[in-house]
């Protein structure tokens, strides 16, 4: 080898080891975590595969309009009396859902009663019904023990704000509180699966789920929010009235929804109203 090769060798290794330094420096810091957030954005979004989401999902979302609604028409604001929430149930039940999941903590009691809380609580025995929870807060007694499970809902999301992973258990426990979209899912099996974990995935029964090196599992999303059908809540608690109403002989007007749009389906409830902050 010439000389000449000998110092291109070796300013090429001392180029290699520089880029290997900054990027490990780099990694440390944090600083690629954007890029990988952007990168892994973009193949979500590229291998999103909409025709193959669940058709066994549909959304009630408490959106502006809802809002606005029961603020003009019935004077009420947030929160909500649990009253509303009975009317979401019995709709539900009428249409011979699955299962109702709610996506809202139920923290303290109701401004409007122990009456209110107790009617809510009624209603949730109808129809399968699921409640968010934190594994250190869990909803008022009386709507906890009415619910069929409770499901965790304290996740973190990326330093962004957005969410690309979750934590299955919140102790990374198989025997501690589930993540909300899990727990409809294992209540309705056949045969409780068994349930075991290692490092690298969750077993139950014979469904596997990967885990990364941080015991999260990462989220597939099929597409925006609205692979799924949307309803919003004003909608069912209006056509739950109508169709009570027209049941008892009373003339009404405007729409009803049809309910058999949420046959068999597992109906999650929650908010997107902007001044709700979900």
């Amino acid at each position: 080898m010439t000389p000449t090769q000998k110092t291109k060798w070796k300013r090429a290794g001392i180029i290699a080891l520089l880029a290997f330094s900054v990027s490990v420096f780099a990694h440390a810091l944090g600083w690629l975590e954007g890029v990988e957030h952007s990168s892994w954005d973009l193949r979500a979004r590229l291998l999103a595969d909409p025709e193959h989401a669940s058709d066994q999902i549909a959304l009630i979302m408490i959106d502006q309009p809802s809002l606005d609604w029961a603020q003009d028409v019935n004077a009420t604001g947030w929160p909500w009396p649990r009253e509303f929430y009975v009317m979401i149930n019995a709709f539900a039940q009428r249409a011979g859902a699955k299962g109702v999941i709610y996506d809202l903590l139920f923290l303290e009691d109701s401004v409007y009663g122990v009456g209110d809380d107790q009617n809510f609580a009624n209603a949730l025995q109808g129809i399968p019904s699921y409640l968010a929870s934190y594994p250190e807060h869990r909803p008022i007694d009386a709507l906890r023990t009415a619910s069929r499970a409770l499901g965790n809902v304290a996740q973190q999301p990326d330093a962004d704000g957005i969410y690309r992973s979750l934590r299955i258990f919140a102790a990374d426990d198989p025997q501690s509180l589930a993540t909300l979209g899990l727990v409809p899912w294992l209540d309705q099996q056949p045969a409780s699966p068994v349930i075991t974990q290692t490092e690298r995935q969750i077993a139950l029964g014979h469904t596997r789920i990967p885990l990364n090196a941080q015991g999260r599992t990462l989220l597939n999303f099929h597409g925006p929010l609205d692979v799924y059908p949307i309803f919003s809540a004003a909608q069912i608690i209006q056509s739950e009235l109508r169709l009570r109403e027209q049941a008892a002989g009373v003339s009404t007007e405007g729409s009803v929804l049809d309910p058999a749009k949420l046959k068999d389906k597992y109906v999650f409830v929650g908010s997107d109203a902007p001044g709700l902050f979900d």
